[in-house]
């Protein structure tokens, strides 16, 4: 049996075709990737915020740091307001209320990093507020447009600052409720 090998043109149009299936689909699985990324940073986000209610609720305080949702707090910890736990509040404590190891710098996720401090806004609304800094704005407003679906960098849950040099924006996370101190 002879065997023919391929042609020039045959070869052409092969690569050819590699190419134009290749132009077609990497655009669609990194939009796809990109989706599940966004997505993921979603569910941190919305752990992290039950994981607080959760030790809200038992503790009677809100946390000063995402750390004190997996490690027992002590006398010497603040909470969100800056005021240090009491004994009943320490005894309270019936974490870990997050599945995941919280470092010191915070929690990773798929546009950034949330960072460790629970911020309480005095201002006006007297929320939680989460930060992430160093993310792109693309990012910032995909992940409004699956919190928020208002498009807006100044209003609703998700806020972002105006870019830096860099081209990177810090993102702000505000809670649906307030808190005492």
């Amino acid at each position: 049996m002879v065997r023919r090998a391929f042609t020039i043109i045959e070869v052409i149009v092969i690569v050819a075709i590699m190419v134009i299936l290749a132009a077609v689909i990497t655009p669609n699985l990194v939009g796809v990737l990109d989706r599940q990324r966004i997505s993921g940073a979603v569910e941190t986000m919305n752990s992290i915020i039950s994981a607080l209610d959760s030790f809200n609720k038992d503790v009677g305080k809100l946390a000063g740091f995402l750390t004190q949702l997996v490690e027992p707090i002590t006398l010497s910890d603040s909470d969100a307001c800056g005021v240090t736990y009491d004994q009943k509040r320490v005894d309270a404590w019936k974490g870990p209320y997050f599945a995941r190891n919280i470092a010191s710098f915070g929690v990773p996720m798929g546009i950034g990093t949330v960072g460790n401090q629970v911020i309480r806004d005095n201002v006006v609304t007297k929320r939680m507020i989460l930060q992430i800094p160093q993310v792109t704005e693309e990012d910032a407003i995909a992940f409004n447009a699956q919190v928020d679906g208002d498009g807006s960098s100044t209003g609703g849950t998700v806020r972002w600052t105006t870019p830096d040099a860099t081209g990177l924006v810090t993102v702000t996370y505000l809670t649906a409720h307030g808190t005492k101190c």
